[in-house]
């Protein structure tokens, strides 16, 4: 597992993992900045129960950005599991990449003021 506590995460290289989750993104609650996470062109990134977790406690928005496969292999997976609670939340795939877990694919949640 990959985990980054901050702003910023630009991923390059491929990510597998068995454990719960492939890439773990959090940005605290005291956090007035936003919380990207882009994934390089072709890469991939495979987690137990989520490929990529991404949570904003913090006040800014979140942007989750693939450019290749995320896949959750457990039981009740998701490929990308976004929740913000920030303003704005925004979950992209690129062309031709997919986001695949076994209850959901991509499952975003934005429980803070923006869209």
């Amino acid at each position: 597992m990959l985990f980054c506590l901050g702003n910023e995460l630009p991923l390059q290289v491929p990510i597998t993992s068995q454990d719960v989750v492939g890439l773990s993104a959090r940005n605290p609650a005291a956090s007035t900045g936003d919380l990207t996470v882009t994934t390089g062109l072709g890469t991939t990134i495979t987690g137990g129960n989520r490929g990529i977790y991404a949570r904003n406690l913090g006040s800014g928005s979140l942007n989750v950005t693939t450019n290749g496969d995320v896949t959750g292999t457990g039981a009740t997976s998701a490929g990308i599991d976004a929740r913000n609670y920030g303003t704005d939340l925004s979950v992209t795939t690129d062309l031709g990449t997919t986001a695949v877990g076994r209850n959901y694919g991509i499952r975003a949640r934005n429980l803070g003021s923006g869209a």
